[in-house]
Parts: C-alpha cells; structure tokens; sequence
C-alpha cells in the first residue's frame, strides 16, 4: 500500500504550482511533480514512512542539483502550502469531491503532527461520509481509538465493512481483532478471519490457524497445519514455530523430528525467542 515507487506513478501530470517554484527546466518539471506525489503520500498515509521518503528527497535534491546550481526544498512549507490552497476552496465553497475534503484534512498533517485539529477532523469526516475509502479507514481506526471522535465501536466496525466491501480486504482483518479484543466475540473474530485469509490477507493466516490449533472452538489441527505450511512459504517465524510443533506432535501431520527440527532452526535463526530455547535445550 506505502510502495514509494507506485505512489509516484499516480502523479502524471505536472503541478502548476511546483512549475511556479521550479521553472520550466524539463529535468526539474519531472523531479518537481515526483515529490509533489510523495508529499501527497506522506500526508495520505502514516509517518512511519518519513525515514523513507527522507531518503527519496536526499536523492530528488541530487538531482535538482545537476540541472539547477542552487534549489532548495522546503517540506514544511510546501505542506503549508497544500492546506492553505485547500482551505481557501473550502473557505470559497468550491470543493469539488471527497478527494477535495481529504487533502484538506491530510495537509493539517506535518511531521510535527496534526497541526488544525478541528480542520483535520471536520474534513476528514467530511471526505469519509462522501465515501473516501482511505477517509473511511481512517476514521474507523479513530473511532475504535477514541482520537479526535468520541470511542463509537459499532461506527468503527461499520466503516471497516464499507472499506472491506469496496477492496480494502485488510479491514476485514481488522474486524476481526476488533471483535476479539474490544468484544471478545469470538464467533465473529472467526468469520472475519476466514474473510480475510480467503481475500488474501497474509497477516491473518497465522491468526486463523491459531483459532483452529487452540483449544476453542472449532479446534482442527489438520486445518491448522494447513494454514501454518501457507504462512511459511511466506517467511513468518511464528508460523515456521508453531508447524514445528505440529510435527513435534503429531497435530494435524503425521508425527516427524526431522522436520520439526529443521523449523526450529529456521526460527531460531530468523529470531525466534521459544525456538532459541528449544534449540538451546
């Protein structure tokens, strides 16, 4: 979802405001609307992806370099730049679309944090309620929270479901810990398990296993083994040690040390804690 590379693809067409900056030199023009797009992707998604967008910028700055003697690129200005474009639309009235409200609410978002708490959350919910997806995912996550909304589980679980029915099948991932944790409904944390392991949520496929190896209901260790075996072929350590103790035992496979060594090790060496000790004995 955070790939850099399919996030600049997105920006085809080149910013009349970073033309202004930037002039006209075709090297610059390119480079100019590639940061625009990964400006627009931090603000979208999650600062977790500041580390990797600094270093994408250190490289766009090179290249600015080689085709301009003196640039310099100003990040905070340039997201003060996009919430106050924004803002004047709405202040004008003149937003267009759910997209229009988002960015809005996005540009309040600096690496300092939401700097327009009242702005972040009114557009936001604005863009959520004209079906945004990413709003929608957003404010769920912000209900179920407590941050900026009043805590309103249901609400939350309601946005999951629209996001989930309109391709974000990782929310039906996220219902799923939903009903666990704040619910402790574990008929539903399984029916949204499977959902998503059958839409191709690998995160849930170690977590669906579990429910099928543990001692609720329904408890099927051949199906267990069979989620476990997919989750390895997908590097997952807790998967690698947990089929090691199905063939420890004998639990849902035919009983077989060679194996269950053999992803021991694996585990420890991928850093397994439990697997270091069992290696270790």
């Amino acid at each position: 979802m955070n790939n850099i590379n399919d996030v600049m693809d997105k920006y085809e067409k080149l910013s009349d405001t970073l033309k202004t900056i930037y002039g006209t030199n075709p090297e610059c023009f390119e480079n100019a609307n590639r940061l625009y797009a990964i400006i627009f992707d931090y603000l979208a998604y999650d600062r977790d992806l500041m580390a990797e967008i600094k270093t994408v910028l250190l490289d766009i700055c090179r290249e600015f370099q080689a085709c301009k003697e003196s640039v310099t690129i100003d990040f905070e200005k340039l997201v003060i730049n996009v919430f106050e474009t924004q803002k004047s639309k709405v202040d004008q009235e003149v937003c267009e679309s759910p997209e229009d409200y988002y960015k809005l609410a996005c540009a309040c978002k600096t690496v300092k944090g939401i700097v327009d708490e009242e702005t972040y959350k009114n557009n936001l919910k604005k863009a959520s309620d004209l079906g945004h997806c990413i709003a929608m995912h957003t404010v769920a996550r912000l209900l179920l929270k407590g941050k900026y909304f009043r805590k309103d589980i249901q609400a939350s679980l309601e946005l999951f479901q629209k996001c989930a029915e309109n391709g974000d099948a990782y929310c039906f991932y996220e219902m799923a810990e939903v009903y666990l944790r704040e619910l402790n409904d574990k008929f539903n944390h399984f029916t949204y398990l499977k959902k998503a392991v059958n839409a191709g949520v690998q995160e849930a496929i170690y977590d669906l296993a579990m429910v099928y190896y543990s001692n609720g209901s329904p408890q099927d260790y051949s199906s267990a083994a069979e989620l476990l075996k997919k989750a390895v072929t997908n590097g997952d350590i807790n998967s690698m040690y947990q089929l090691a103790l199905c063939y420890r035992y004998g639990h849902g496979v035919e009983k077989n040390m060679t194996e269950a060594m053999g992803l021991l090790k694996k585990a420890a060496e991928l850093g397994h804690s439990k697997a270091k000790e069992i290696i270790g004995g």
